[in-house]
């Protein structure tokens, strides 16, 4: 086995565990869940329970846009990520 190879086996796990969740809609129903009301909770986690990679750009997007939006009305979700549900 080549040393470049060696070191590309060795790297993926790193590159891996750079990621907290690796899944985008977890991350976005857990701050709808944590930042929203129980009706917005249940709506997120119906339209997102399970969802395939497809769905993970929208997922992204939606969270920045969710984020974004409670920055821009001076809000601060400090139970974000407090309830440890996608947290590892």
């Amino acid at each position: 086995m080549s040393t470049r190879a060696l070191f590309a086996l060795l790297a993926l796990p790193l590159l891996a565990a750079c990621d907290d969740s690796g899944n985008a809609c977890d991350d976005y129903v857990q701050y709808v869940c944590d930042c929203d009301d129980q009706t917005a909770c249940d709506d997120a986690t119906n339209t997102y329970a399970d969802a395939d990679s497809k769905l993970q750009d929208e997922c992204q997007d939606a969270l920045e846009d969710a984020e974004a939006a409670d920055e821009d009305a001076g809000e601060d979700c400090a139970a974000y990520g407090d309830s440890g549900a996608s947290e590892g």
